[in-house]
């Protein structure tokens, strides 16, 4: 994608959500998982890696820290460690439980 541009205060822009929702295939309402619903998972997805040091500030622009492949040649347990540390330090993270 080329990275994801900030606004000057260094928040995504809008423009560059509605891009990583669709390149996700999420839909805007957002998405539900195993009976919990994500309202807003492209924020969430943007504030996990930024909080694991897996997307870096690079001119204005938020950029992967390292390739899918390498992320990928990482073992499951550092994987699951970066997203889960991510989540834990974010701060937009919300989800929902879908009763019904």
């Amino acid at each position: 994608m080329g990275g994801l541009r900030l606004t000057k205060k260094g928040d995504l822009r809008v423009a560059e959500v509605k891009k990583l929702r669709k390149a996700m295939k999420w839909p805007e309402k957002g998405i539900q998982i195993d009976g919990l619903f994500f309202p807003d998972p492209a924020m969430a997805w943007v504030d996990a890696f930024r909080h694991s040091d897996l997307l870096a500030l690079g001119d204005g622009t938020l950029l992967l820290g390292e390739s899918p492949e390498q992320f990928a040649a990482r073992s499951y347990a550092d994987q699951v460690r970066y997203i889960l540390e991510g989540l834990l330090r974010s701060n937009v993270w919300s989800e929902m439980l879908n009763i019904g």
